[in-house]
């Protein structure tokens, strides 16, 4: 029994090794999609203690946030395309999420009574400022400081 000369051949040596590299960045990317998308999951609970106690907006934002967050890295772990946006997508919504949450947590400090018009004006103009000054440039740290100082101010 003799083998084909064709299978030692460097290039099928190469393709080989480079298969086998492959196999083992998948399983980097698979628990990398593990340990980073389901540790979202935490925010769960703050959710609902803010739906329970009447804190709406506040609730809508954090499982927003959850989401985004959890898609954008289960999305760049696995390269894979989530209801047809890539991670890229996901990280800027996660962005945007993430900024209003910090903002919001911020502004609670305000005590504004919660069924109140000053409230809902307040978390508006926030989510508002906040996509805005996000779809202007998501990656300029300015366009992330100006709604994170302006809800401490």
């Amino acid at each position: 029994f003799t083998l084909p000369w064709s299978h030692f051949s460097f290039p099928r040596i190469l393709r080989a090794a480079m298969a086998s590299a492959a196999m083992a960045l998948s399983r980097e990317r698979i628990l990398m999609a593990v340990a980073t998308g389901p540790t979202n999951l935490s925010m769960i609970p703050a959710c609902w203690a803010s739906f329970k106690y009447g804190m709406y907006f506040e609730a809508v934002v954090g499982l927003f946030t959850m989401f985004t967050s959890a898609a954008y890295h289960v999305c760049e772990s696995l390269n894979y395309k989530l209801l047809g946006f890539n991670f890229g997508r996901y990280h800027h919504m996660d962005n945007v999420f993430a900024i209003t949450c910090l903002s919001v947590l911020t502004l609670n400090f305000a005590q504004a009574p919660r069924p109140s018009t000053w409230r809902e004006v307040q978390n508006s103009v926030l989510i508002c400022c906040v996509v805005v000054l996000q779809l202007m440039s998501p990656w300029e740290l300015i366009f992330t400081v100006i709604p994170l100082a302006t809800s401490i101010i």
